[in-house]
């Protein structure tokens, strides 16, 4: 949906502050993501990509974005995994069960790296491992390949403390 939207811009990521996916948050969605929702957003590929250049302040040794989600993980499947990678590298592998969404999911934090510049574009990369229509599942009417329903996302340095 977003194929080049965030290519063109100068988007950015500032340190500490949450950015909540719904109104202007589409800047920062590449390719698999679908229309936005009050809420959030759903993937609506096996891959969605999230473009931004961070801004952090001077001395900062790396980076993490903290992201808020929710997966889509019907009846019919136990779990959902989903792989994470940063500019094309595999970073982390999250595998959650139907249990964990209707408890206490899902917050995970990616490590973005050391080094970054704040004029660095950085492509963060959710791979789908089994994105799936709600319709063939009977849940709801809706045509569409879910995986991964994004919420927010704050940038935040590599010190601050991992859940």
């Amino acid at each position: 949906m977003y194929e080049s939207q965030a290519k063109d811009a100068f988007v950015t990521f500032a340190w500490g502050w949450p950015s909540r996916f719904c109104k202007f948050a589409n800047q920062y969605l590449s390719a698999g993501w679908s229309q936005q929702e009050p809420l959030g957003v759903w993937s609506d590929s096996d891959r969605a990509h999230l473009v931004f250049r961070p801004r952090f302040a001077p001395g900062t040794d790396g980076l993490q974005l903290r992201v808020v989600f929710r997966p889509f993980v019907p009846q019919s499947v136990s779990h959902q995994t989903i792989s994470v990678s940063v500019d094309g590298r595999l970073v982390d592998t999250w595998r959650i069960s139907r249990e964990m969404v209707d408890t206490s999911c899902c917050e995970r934090t990616i490590d973005l790296g050391r080094g970054l510049r704040s004029a660095e574009e950085v492509d963060i990369t959710f791979h789908i491992h089994n994105p799936r229509n709600p319709a063939v599942d009977r849940e709801i009417a809706d045509p569409r390949r879910l995986g991964l329903f994004l919420q927010s996302t704050t940038l935040t340095d590599s010190a601050a403390k991992k859940r």
